[in-house]
């Protein structure tokens, strides 16, 4: 006679089904040889990894969201870095407009990790950002989390997904609080100096596209690790 008993373990981390077959065996001469013990089996289902996103200093790449899908040349050269359109529209479709000093705080867990103010030079081909030091902004980061705290829930979000060039590829989650604050927020491990300025393009593009808002109507941009709130 057979006996079989399935279960279910795990940890926050991992979820292992475990199925165990017991097997009494019959005396010879009941009319029935021994029943074959049959092993047990552990199937273990492992997390998704969700990668940080690691974006080159520059490269063709392909960005998307709820309004493009197309090529841009992204092109680092020493504070300036540009993303630059080919058969993808930036949605500004103007002359070049240039926006007094943005900054941008990258925050982990409501704490800042790095700040930086950068000047916005955008126009329908092309969006630059050049980092300026010694500007006073009138924001900090600690207004930045609370504007980014306050709208919670309500405040309206959209995708992004950035394309590398070795073909793997990162998406992030863009808002723009009511007093003008872009938050993005981003896989954990990714807010961070070395992405701030490629994410923040990325995130004032999408901010057009979605909202209609321009960078010149933005007091500040928060990259926010994805579940950091």
């Amino acid at each position: 006679m057979t006996a079989t008993q399935t279960g279910i373990t795990g940890t926050s981390d991992s979820v292992q089904v475990v199925s165990t077959t017991a097997t009494n065996t019959v005396k010879p001469g009941a009319g029935t040889e021994s029943l074959a013990q049959v092993p047990t089996r552990v199937l273990t289902i492992e997390p998704p990894v969700i990668k940080p996103i690691n974006v080159p200093t520059q490269g063709s790449m392909n960005l998307s969201n709820a309004s493009r899908s197309g090529a841009v040349q992204l092109v680092q050269s020493g504070a300036v870095t540009t993303l630059t359109f080919g058969n993808a529209a930036s949605g500004l479709d103007r002359a070049t407009v240039t926006t007094p000093a943005l900054p941008v705080f990258n925050v982990v867990a409501n704490k800042p990790v790095s700040e930086t103010a950068v000047v916005v030079n955008s126009s329908s081909s092309a969006i630059s950002v050049t980092t300026v030091a010694n500007q006073q902004t009138g924001l900090t980061s600690a207004s930045a989390v609370s504007s980014a705290n306050n709208a919670g829930a309500g405040m309206a979000t959209t995708t992004a997904t950035l394309t590398m060039p070795d073909g793997s590829s990162a998406t992030v989650t863009i808002g723009v609080t009511a007093d003008g604050v872009l938050v993005i927020r981003v896989p954990a491990q990714s807010a961070d100096a070395d992405n701030s300025k490629a994410v923040s393009l990325i995130g004032m593009v999408t901010a057009k596209d979605a909202f209609g808002i321009a960078p010149e109507s933005l007091k500040g941009v928060l990259i926010q690790a994805e579940g950091e709130k």
